[in-house]
């Protein structure tokens, strides 16, 4: 929280109940939401909140790094609240994510060994696994 109040304040921003509110919804969801999402979640509890303060405010979150700003096909960027080193899959067809984290671990940190190897300093890393889900497949998409 700390880390966020300070980000905030180096640009001249507060961080208000609004701004944590986007933080802690983030933080908690597993479902990997769009800032659209989470603007219509939280608007009817903060009736003052804008659409364009959930953007800021992510990408506040996503260069400190509290939150990943995720890679996807579709019109609308994708936020995850876990932003250390795990995999996700991506449906191409649904556009629902999950996160891998056991499996994914162990070729995430040999990403980041072979890229130490060649000198490369790594600050974060998001490895994407595209494809379409078991829902997807059985509707034939």
């Amino acid at each position: 929280m700390e880390k966020l109040r300070e980000a905030l304040r180096e640009r001249g921003s507060r961080l208000t109940p609004q701004r944590l509110a986007i933080y802690e919804h983030l933080r908690d969801t597993k479902s990997h939401p769009s800032a659209e999402t989470i603007y219509g979640e939280l608007k009817a509890r903060y009736p003052s909140l804008s659409l364009n303060t959930v953007y800021q405010t992510l990408q506040v979150l996503d260069e400190i790094g509290l939150a990943q700003k995720l890679p996807v096909e579709s019109r609308e960027a994708r936020y995850d609240g876990n932003a250390t080193g795990h995999a996700h899959l991506i449906c191409l067809e649904c556009e629902r994510i999950w996160d891998i984290d056991g499996e994914a671990l162990p070729a995430v940190s040999e990403i980041d060994r072979q890229a130490e190897k060649k000198g490369f300093k790594v600050v974060r890393n998001q490895v994407q696994v595209y494809g379409v889900c078991p829902d997807c497949q059985a509707k034939g998409r």
